[in-house]
């Protein structure tokens, strides 16, 4: 496993090192992609941004209350990325939900940071779509039209699941419709007001194009997480923790908050960097 893991001692510090996180995952696919500076044969490095690029680049993005204050980085202060190379993709939505709803992922997402940067696109999912189905299939082929995703950020719900590959999801799993797990309902009952109103059902990015992305930054912030991190970390993938599936990633970075990093072995911890870190 190519893991670089990011232990953060406060709130700031870990919003700090997540959008840094982010930023260095993108940097990195814009040169793959050609829309930044990048170092010749020769060693010399072009100091001037291509204004041409071989593609844009695709990065999926999360919603929920953990990247908030990382994406409040990204949008504030000089902009350090060609975000006009790069198209967000949406991981999951709410089956049943317009994008006006205000639980609506899409909305969330928009309000955070779609509509915040200058981003080339977003590839939405559409939670009233009239078949899910055909919903999940399209918005697959939206991906796999732009040759996949480059890079995944993700965060991880308190049963293990990332986007919403619930427990039990396979490591092949496809873009999809899913019955979201009742724990998964219990935790977001606060913001629909109870239980009785959360959908039963949602439409998610499969755990195999996930995997498929070039960089993967995994965000984990809450004690709740911890069993999820500490089986992450161990290696092993348990079906009953879909975040272990990231494991075998070659490019895996995990930024985890201090609530979360007890679950942490002491030989595994680290500081995240000498001073606090810049979006460099």
């Amino acid at each position: 496993m190519g893991l670089d893991l990011l232990v953060a001692s406060s709130g700031a510090e870990f919003e700090q090192l997540a959008a840094t996180a982010i930023v260095r995952a993108v940097r990195a696919a814009c040169t793959r992609a050609g829309a930044m500076p990048y170092t010749t044969e020769a060693g010399g490095v072009l100091t001037t941004p291509r204004t041409e690029c071989r593609r844009q680049v695709t990065v999926a993005l999360p919603t929920g209350s953990t990247p908030l204050g990382a994406y409040r980085v990204l949008t504030r202060g000089p902009q350090v990325l060609p975000w006009n190379q790069v198209i967000v993709v949406a991981l999951d939505e709410y089956v049943g939900l317009t994008q006006a709803d205000p639980n609506s992922f899409t909305r969330q997402l928009k309000l955070a940071i779609v509509d915040r940067l200058p981003f080339a696109g977003f590839l939405s999912i559409d939670g009233a779509a009239p078949d899910p189905a055909i919903e999940a299939a399209r918005h697959q082929s939206a991906i796999d039209a732009r040759g996949g995703l480059d890079v995944a950020v993700l965060g991880v719900g308190d049963n293990g699941h990332i986007a919403f590959n619930e427990p039990g999801s396979d490591i092949a799993s496809p873009t999809r419709v899913v019955e979201l797990d009742e724990r998964t309902r219990q935790a977001n009952a606060g913001r629909f007001r109870g239980i009785g109103n959360v959908p039963s059902r949602a439409i998610t990015v499969g755990i195999e194009p996930l995997l498929g992305a070039w960089q993967v930054v995994v965000l984990v912030a809450g004690a709740a997480k911890q069993p999820a991190l500490r089986a992450l970390l161990d290696g092993s993938h348990d079906q009953r923790l879909p975040v272990t599936a990231l494991g075998s990633h070659p490019h895996l970075t995990v930024v985890v908050a201090t609530d979360a990093s007890t679950a942490i072995p002491a030989t595994a911890c680290r500081d995240p960097l000498a001073n606090p870190p810049g979006l460099s």
